[in-house]
């Protein structure tokens, strides 16, 4: 009958309309991940992404208390309180000491020990990034920050620019220290323009970034690069900034307010980057080359022991 039709050609655009739904979802969700398809992540709302870190962050088994380990370990080594204890020859190897002459000196850790890795890379360039450091093939220190302006020079000129460096590192520490609770983006733009006025040649090299991350690692986040903290900060629904401390705290107020530590935050990051690359339609960013504005680019991957 006419009646019955009906209610059957109504079923089928009711059955219809439920088969699409449920198709959209497999696509979204992708099969058997329980989670958004990687290959549709730049197409995510920002709540979907929030969420996505979310679960993320709890299927990942951090292990919060032997990264705080790990924390604590570097203040100890290197912070306002053990800089402001050493002097000399210590000092001097503290800050800038190879391998072959120390095993605890900073720059060679911050880039080369596999415990601080996990913190976000900070490779490339060269070691005129760091403005002062010793050459094995010179048996030297040699100072400066490029080879057109290298100078080499004694052990005693060497603690000496490392004494000038230890004041600049606790005139960073007293910055932030003095601006206290960063809670908004206007506290790290507050930040970034005493930096520029102090000493924006020092403050914007990208290593010293990862050590204020060490340091104050609920402040800082695990992005130091141009590249890593633009693509972070499009995912999470922040304008990109070509602002360093800014770009890297917006990054740092969102792991905060989703109650995870940064440096796990950048793990999930890196995570999207190693499954997106399976997909070279839509990896859309670039890593290898060194950093477009800082001169440094950054590690692609976390490693953990």
């Amino acid at each position: 009958s006419i009646p019955s039709l009906f209610v059957d050609f109504n079923n089928s655009i009711i059955c219809s309309f439920i088969c699409l739904f449920l198709l959209l979802i497999v696509e979204f969700v992708g099969v058997g991940l329980g989670r958004p398809s990687i290959k549709n992540y730049h197409n995510l709302q920002i709540e979907d992404f929030r969420e996505y870190v979310i679960q993320e962050y709890a299927q990942g088994n951090y292990d919060w208390e032997s990264i705080q380990k790990i924390y604590n370990q570097f203040n100890d080594l290197y912070g306002k309180t053990a800089l402001e204890s050493l002097t000399g020859k210590d000092l001097l190897l503290r800050l800038f000491g190879p391998k072959m002459l120390c095993d605890n000196g900073l720059i060679y850790s911050l880039e080369f020990k596999k415990e601080y890795k996990m913190f976000g890379g900070i490779g490339g360039g060269s070691s005129y990034k760091y403005g002062l450091f010793f050459s094995d093939d010179k048996n030297s220190w040699v100072k400066g920050n490029c080879s057109k302006n290298a100078q080499l020079v004694s052990e005693e000129e060497a603690i000496i620019y490392a004494e000038e460096v230890k004041k600049t590192f606790l005139e960073l520490h007293n910055i932030v220290l003095k601006i206290g609770e960063f809670n908004t983006a206007s506290d790290y733009k507050k930040l970034e323009k005493i930096l520029i006025e102090t000493n924006q040649d020092f403050y914007y090299r990208i290593w010293i970034v990862k050590y204020l991350h060490m340091i104050y690692y609920n402040i800082f986040s695990c992005f130091y690069s141009y590249d890593w903290r633009n693509f972070a900060l499009e995912l999470t629904g922040n304008v990109k900034s070509n602002e360093l401390y800014l770009g890297n705290g917006l990054l740092s107020l969102y792991s905060n307010e989703l109650n995870i530590p940064n440096c796990f935050f950048a793990d999930i990051i890196h995570k999207i980057v190693e499954r997106s690359k399976a997909n070279e339609d839509d990896y859309k960013y670039d890593f290898s080359e060194n950093e477009k504005i800082y001169t440094l680019n950054e590690d692609s991957h976390f490693e953990y022991n």
